[in-house]
């Protein structure tokens, strides 16, 4: 019993916390190929954009990949970047990007191997800025 209690009482204060922040406004995901460039996708109602870029093209797992963000539009010193199958479920995989002296926000992530042939990824940008949640989504597929 105390733990349901405790359970509940996370619960709402979690939900408290969140609705201090507006919902995250839909957005397309970008179209471009990763393998081959850098992409570009609008983050929020399309006045904001990010341009990701992976490298060593093409992006592969089990192999350290270098991520760069450069936001065009807004300016933050970090963002959440966030590496999710589509397929299946490939655990947690994040990592926080910092921004160097020129403001391009960087950091690197190695990706989980998967049993299956090809593995879609979808990659999301997150920020809490101005009490919005901001996002721009990305995907890509590796294989074996």
């Amino acid at each position: 019993m105390r733990l349901v209690s405790l359970l509940l009482l996370g619960m709402l204060a979690s939900g408290l916390w969140f609705s201090g922040f507006s919902t995250a406004q839909a957005v397309e995901a970008a179209t471009c190929d990763l393998h081959q460039s850098e992409c570009r996708a609008p983050l929020h109602t399309g006045e904001a954009f990010a341009v990701l870029s992976i490298t060593p093209r093409p992006i592969k797992t089990m192999t350290r990949q270098e991520i760069s963000v450069q936001l065009e539009g807004i300016s933050l010193s970090a963002l959440l970047i966030d590496f999710s199958g589509v397929e299946m479920f490939m655990g947690l995989n994040q990592t926080r990007l910092q921004a160097d002296a020129d403001g391009v926000l960087r950091g690197s992530i190695i990706l989980p191997a998967c049993m299956s042939a090809q593995m879609t990824w979808q990659v999301k940008l997150f920020s809490d800025t101005d009490k919005a949640l901001l996002t721009a989504p990305f995907f890509f597929k590796t294989g074996r």
